[in-house]
Protein backbone atom coordinates (compact mmCIF):
# COMPACT_ATOMS: atom_id res chain seq x y z
CA UNK A 1 0.00 0.00 0.00
CA UNK A 2 1.26 3.50 -0.80
CA UNK A 3 0.30 6.14 1.71
CA UNK A 4 1.37 9.75 1.06
CA UNK A 5 5.04 9.76 0.06
CA UNK A 6 5.87 6.66 2.12
CA UNK A 7 5.64 3.11 0.90
CA UNK A 8 3.93 0.86 3.37
CA UNK A 9 4.04 -2.93 3.14
CA UNK A 10 0.78 -4.09 4.67
CA UNK A 11 0.24 -7.31 6.52
CA UNK A 12 -2.82 -8.58 8.30
CA UNK A 13 -3.98 -10.66 11.21
CA UNK A 14 -5.75 -13.78 9.96
CA UNK A 15 -7.86 -16.13 11.96
CA UNK A 16 -8.39 -19.77 11.08
CA UNK A 17 -11.54 -19.91 9.00
CA UNK A 18 -14.43 -22.05 9.78
CA UNK A 19 -13.61 -24.44 6.99
CA UNK A 20 -10.27 -25.32 8.64
CA UNK A 21 -7.93 -23.16 6.56
CA UNK A 22 -4.17 -23.15 6.71
CA UNK A 23 -3.92 -20.55 9.45
CA UNK A 24 -3.14 -17.66 7.12
CA UNK A 25 0.12 -18.72 5.50
CA UNK A 26 -0.24 -17.70 1.90
CA UNK A 27 1.99 -16.81 -1.00
CA UNK A 28 2.80 -13.22 -1.96
CA UNK A 29 0.59 -13.50 -5.08
CA UNK A 30 -2.33 -14.74 -2.99
CA UNK A 31 -1.85 -11.93 -0.53
CA UNK A 32 -1.85 -9.32 -3.30
CA UNK A 33 -5.03 -10.86 -4.78
CA UNK A 34 -6.73 -10.84 -1.40
CA UNK A 35 -5.76 -7.22 -0.91
CA UNK A 36 -7.13 -6.29 -4.34
CA UNK A 37 -10.44 -7.88 -3.50
CA UNK A 38 -10.64 -6.10 -0.19
CA UNK A 39 -10.27 -9.29 1.81
CA UNK A 40 -7.82 -7.69 4.23
CA UNK A 41 -9.03 -5.56 7.01
CA UNK A 42 -5.76 -3.64 7.50
CA UNK A 43 -4.16 -4.17 10.86
CA UNK A 44 -0.38 -3.49 10.71
CA UNK A 45 1.70 -1.57 8.22
CA UNK A 46 5.43 -1.49 7.37
CA UNK A 47 6.39 2.21 7.04
CA UNK A 48 9.50 3.24 5.12
CA UNK A 49 11.00 6.67 5.86
CA UNK A 50 13.26 8.81 3.64
CA UNK A 51 16.44 7.13 4.93
CA UNK A 52 15.15 3.68 3.94
CA UNK A 53 14.45 2.53 7.53
CA UNK A 54 11.37 0.31 8.00
CA UNK A 55 9.04 0.41 10.98
CA UNK A 56 6.20 -2.02 11.76
CA UNK A 57 3.31 -0.19 13.36
CA UNK A 58 -0.43 -0.51 13.91
CA UNK A 59 -2.47 1.51 11.52
CA UNK A 60 -4.73 4.10 13.03
CA UNK A 61 -8.39 3.67 12.59
CA UNK A 62 -8.25 0.04 11.64
CA UNK A 63 -11.42 -1.93 11.89
CA UNK A 64 -11.98 -5.36 13.25
CA UNK A 65 -9.21 -7.77 12.47
CA UNK A 66 -10.22 -10.97 10.76
CA UNK A 67 -6.87 -12.41 9.67
CA UNK A 68 -3.58 -12.86 11.56
CA UNK A 69 -0.48 -14.30 9.79
CA UNK A 70 2.70 -14.75 11.83
CA UNK A 71 4.48 -16.07 8.77
CA UNK A 72 3.75 -12.97 6.77
CA UNK A 73 4.92 -10.66 9.54
CA UNK A 74 8.09 -12.70 10.11
CA UNK A 75 8.85 -12.68 6.38
CA UNK A 76 8.40 -8.95 6.15
CA UNK A 77 10.48 -8.31 9.25
CA UNK A 78 13.24 -10.65 8.02
CA UNK A 79 13.22 -8.99 4.63
CA UNK A 80 13.44 -5.54 6.19
CA UNK A 81 16.39 -6.51 8.40
CA UNK A 82 18.21 -8.12 5.47
CA UNK A 83 17.73 -5.07 3.29
CA UNK A 84 18.79 -2.74 6.09
CA UNK A 85 21.91 -4.83 6.80
CA UNK A 86 22.76 -5.00 3.11
CA UNK A 87 22.22 -1.27 2.78
CA UNK A 88 24.55 -0.61 5.72
CA UNK A 89 27.26 -2.87 4.31
CA UNK A 90 26.87 -1.29 0.89
CA UNK A 91 27.06 2.17 2.43
CA UNK A 92 30.28 1.24 4.24
CA UNK A 93 31.74 -0.20 1.05
CA UNK A 94 30.78 2.87 -0.93
CA UNK A 95 31.89 5.32 1.75
CA UNK A 96 34.59 7.58 0.19
CA UNK A 97 37.90 8.35 1.81
CA UNK A 98 37.99 11.14 4.28
CA UNK A 99 38.01 14.37 2.25
CA UNK A 100 41.21 16.38 2.22
CA UNK A 101 41.21 19.64 4.07
CA UNK A 102 42.14 21.78 1.09
CA UNK A 103 41.86 25.01 2.99
CA UNK A 104 44.24 23.82 5.71
CA UNK A 105 46.70 22.46 3.14
CA UNK A 106 46.62 25.76 1.25
CA UNK A 107 47.18 27.72 4.44
CA UNK A 108 50.20 25.58 5.40
CA UNK A 109 51.66 25.94 1.89
CA UNK A 110 51.27 29.70 1.95
CA UNK A 111 52.83 29.90 5.41
CA UNK A 112 55.86 27.88 4.27
CA UNK A 113 56.27 30.01 1.16
CA UNK A 114 56.05 33.18 3.26
CA UNK A 115 58.77 31.96 5.63
CA UNK A 116 60.99 31.06 2.66
CA UNK A 117 60.51 34.47 1.08
CA UNK A 118 61.32 36.23 4.34
CA UNK A 119 64.56 34.28 4.80
CA UNK A 120 65.54 34.92 1.16
CA UNK A 121 64.90 38.64 1.57
CA UNK A 122 67.94 39.24 3.77
CA UNK A 123 71.66 38.81 3.10
CA UNK A 124 74.54 39.17 5.54
CA UNK A 125 77.95 40.44 4.41
CA UNK A 126 80.73 39.34 6.81
CA UNK A 127 83.62 41.49 7.98
CA UNK A 128 86.50 41.79 5.54
CA UNK A 129 84.22 41.33 2.56
CA UNK A 130 81.89 43.28 0.32
CA UNK A 131 79.13 42.25 -2.02
CA UNK A 132 77.61 43.00 -5.38
CA UNK A 133 73.88 42.81 -5.97
CA UNK A 134 73.22 40.79 -9.13
CA UNK A 135 69.75 40.85 -10.66
CA UNK A 136 68.37 38.09 -12.84
CA UNK A 137 66.85 40.80 -15.02
CA UNK A 138 69.37 43.69 -15.12
CA UNK A 139 72.65 41.96 -14.19
CA UNK A 140 75.13 43.51 -11.76
CA UNK A 141 73.60 46.53 -10.04
CA UNK A 142 75.73 49.61 -9.33
CA UNK A 143 76.90 50.14 -5.77
CA UNK A 144 78.68 48.04 -3.18
CA UNK A 145 77.17 46.20 -0.23
CA UNK A 146 79.39 46.58 2.82
CA UNK A 147 79.51 44.32 5.91
CA UNK A 148 76.14 44.05 7.62
CA UNK A 149 72.54 43.04 6.93
CA UNK A 150 71.01 43.96 3.58
CA UNK A 151 67.54 43.63 2.10
CA UNK A 152 67.28 41.98 -1.32
CA UNK A 153 64.44 41.06 -3.63
CA UNK A 154 63.84 37.30 -3.27
CA UNK A 155 63.93 35.16 -6.42
CA UNK A 156 65.21 38.16 -8.40
CA UNK A 157 68.39 39.43 -6.74
CA UNK A 158 71.39 37.49 -5.49
CA UNK A 159 74.52 38.62 -3.67
CA UNK A 160 78.08 37.82 -4.84
CA UNK A 161 80.58 38.26 -2.01
CA UNK A 162 84.22 39.27 -2.59
CA UNK A 163 87.10 39.21 -0.13
CA UNK A 164 88.34 42.80 0.30
CA UNK A 165 91.21 41.93 2.64
CA UNK A 166 94.80 41.95 1.44
CA UNK A 167 95.82 38.94 -0.58
CA UNK A 168 99.23 37.72 -1.70
CA UNK A 169 100.20 36.31 -5.04
CA UNK A 170 103.58 34.54 -5.05
CA UNK A 171 105.79 32.85 -7.62
CA UNK A 172 108.63 30.35 -7.24
CA UNK A 173 112.14 30.66 -8.67
CA UNK A 174 112.30 26.90 -9.31
CA UNK A 175 110.23 23.80 -8.90
CA UNK A 176 109.74 22.94 -5.24
CA UNK A 177 107.72 19.96 -4.07
CA UNK A 178 107.24 21.50 -0.62
CA UNK A 179 105.75 24.73 -1.93
CA UNK A 180 102.88 25.41 -4.27
CA UNK A 181 102.96 28.22 -6.77
CA UNK A 182 103.77 29.26 -10.31
CA UNK A 183 107.39 29.14 -11.47
CA UNK A 184 108.39 32.49 -13.01
CA UNK A 185 111.35 32.50 -15.38
CA UNK A 186 112.68 35.47 -17.37
CA UNK A 187 115.52 35.93 -19.86
CA UNK A 188 118.35 38.34 -19.27
CA UNK A 189 120.07 40.23 -22.07
CA UNK A 190 122.42 37.31 -22.72
CA UNK A 191 119.48 34.93 -23.19
CA UNK A 192 120.09 33.19 -19.90
CA UNK A 193 116.99 32.04 -18.05
CA UNK A 194 116.61 33.33 -14.49
CA UNK A 195 114.03 32.18 -11.97
CA UNK A 196 112.31 34.91 -9.93
CA UNK A 197 110.53 34.47 -6.61
CA UNK A 198 108.09 37.40 -6.50
CA UNK A 199 105.35 38.32 -4.02
CA UNK A 200 102.61 40.87 -4.72
CA UNK A 201 100.30 42.16 -1.97
CA UNK A 202 97.03 43.46 -3.33
CA UNK A 203 93.37 43.92 -2.52
CA UNK A 204 90.18 44.64 -4.42
CA UNK A 205 88.82 48.18 -4.40
CA UNK A 206 85.37 47.92 -2.74
CA UNK A 207 83.95 50.90 -4.62
CA UNK A 208 84.60 49.18 -7.96
CA UNK A 209 83.31 45.72 -7.18
CA UNK A 210 80.44 46.07 -9.64
CA UNK A 211 82.93 46.74 -12.46
CA UNK A 212 85.22 43.93 -11.28
CA UNK A 213 82.31 41.50 -11.27
CA UNK A 214 81.15 42.58 -14.71
CA UNK A 215 84.45 42.86 -16.60
CA UNK A 216 87.14 40.71 -14.94
CA UNK A 217 87.46 36.93 -15.07
CA UNK A 218 87.26 35.02 -11.80
CA UNK A 219 89.17 34.30 -9.64
CA UNK A 220 90.98 37.62 -9.96
CA UNK A 221 94.27 36.45 -8.42
CA UNK A 222 94.80 33.63 -10.89
CA UNK A 223 93.21 35.15 -13.97
CA UNK A 224 94.35 38.80 -13.70
CA UNK A 225 97.15 39.37 -11.17
CA UNK A 226 99.30 36.39 -12.17
CA UNK A 227 99.46 37.17 -15.92
CA UNK A 228 100.19 40.85 -15.29
CA UNK A 229 103.11 40.10 -12.93
CA UNK A 230 104.65 37.54 -15.27
CA UNK A 231 104.27 39.74 -18.34
CA UNK A 232 105.85 42.85 -16.82
CA UNK A 233 108.91 41.03 -15.41
CA UNK A 234 109.49 39.31 -18.72
CA UNK A 235 109.30 42.65 -20.51
CA UNK A 236 111.84 44.31 -18.17
CA UNK A 237 114.37 41.51 -17.72
CA UNK A 238 115.95 41.74 -21.21
CA UNK A 239 117.06 45.29 -20.35
CA UNK A 240 119.51 43.90 -17.78
CA UNK A 241 122.41 41.51 -17.97
CA UNK A 242 122.52 38.59 -15.58
CA UNK A 243 125.16 40.15 -13.30
CA UNK A 244 123.07 43.34 -12.93
CA UNK A 245 119.91 41.42 -12.08
CA UNK A 246 121.72 39.46 -9.38
CA UNK A 247 123.78 42.33 -7.94
CA UNK A 248 123.95 45.98 -8.88
CA UNK A 249 120.53 46.64 -10.49
CA UNK A 250 118.30 44.18 -8.69
CA UNK A 251 116.36 46.90 -6.80
CA UNK A 252 115.97 48.89 -9.98
CA UNK A 253 114.33 45.92 -11.65
CA UNK A 254 112.01 45.43 -8.69
CA UNK A 255 110.96 49.10 -8.43
CA UNK A 256 110.24 49.42 -12.15
CA UNK A 257 108.22 46.23 -12.09
CA UNK A 258 106.28 47.40 -9.01
CA UNK A 259 105.41 50.71 -10.67
CA UNK A 260 104.13 49.08 -13.85
CA UNK A 261 102.24 46.35 -11.99
CA UNK A 262 100.56 48.91 -9.73
CA UNK A 263 99.40 51.13 -12.57
CA UNK A 264 98.24 48.22 -14.72
CA UNK A 265 96.15 46.60 -11.97
CA UNK A 266 94.80 49.91 -10.67
CA UNK A 267 92.94 50.41 -13.95
CA UNK A 268 91.00 47.22 -13.17
CA UNK A 269 90.10 48.17 -9.60
CA UNK A 270 92.94 46.21 -7.92
CA UNK A 271 95.04 48.10 -5.38
CA UNK A 272 98.68 46.92 -5.14
CA UNK A 273 100.27 47.51 -1.75
CA UNK A 274 103.75 46.05 -2.26
CA UNK A 275 105.87 44.11 -4.75
CA UNK A 276 108.74 42.01 -3.38
CA UNK A 277 111.58 40.28 -5.23
CA UNK A 278 112.41 37.54 -2.74
CA UNK A 279 114.87 35.40 -4.63
CA UNK A 280 116.65 34.83 -7.95
CA UNK A 281 117.93 31.52 -9.17
CA UNK A 282 119.74 30.27 -12.24
CA UNK A 283 118.58 27.01 -13.82
CA UNK A 284 120.33 23.80 -12.69
CA UNK A 285 121.81 23.24 -16.17
CA UNK A 286 123.54 26.64 -16.26
CA UNK A 287 127.30 26.33 -16.92
CA UNK A 288 129.45 26.72 -13.80
CA UNK A 289 131.28 29.69 -15.28
CA UNK A 290 128.08 31.69 -15.50
CA UNK A 291 127.19 30.90 -11.89
CA UNK A 292 130.64 31.92 -10.69
CA UNK A 293 130.46 35.23 -12.56
CA UNK A 294 127.19 36.02 -10.90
Amino acid sequence: MIQGTKACATTAITRPNESGGDGGHRSAAALREMERRGYFDVGFEMAVDDSGRRTLRKRRGSGGLRHFSLGTIAALLSRGKTEESGAEVGALARRPFRPLRWRLALQLTLAGALVLLITESFAVIPDGAAGVRVSEIWGARPGTLYPGLHLVTPLVDSIVIYDTREQVYSTLAAENLKQKGDVLTVQAREGLNIGLAVSVRYRLEPKRLDSIHTHLPQPVGEQVVAPVVATIYRQLAPNFITREIFATRREELRSKAAELITSRLASDGIVVREVLLRDLQLPADTPRGWKDSC
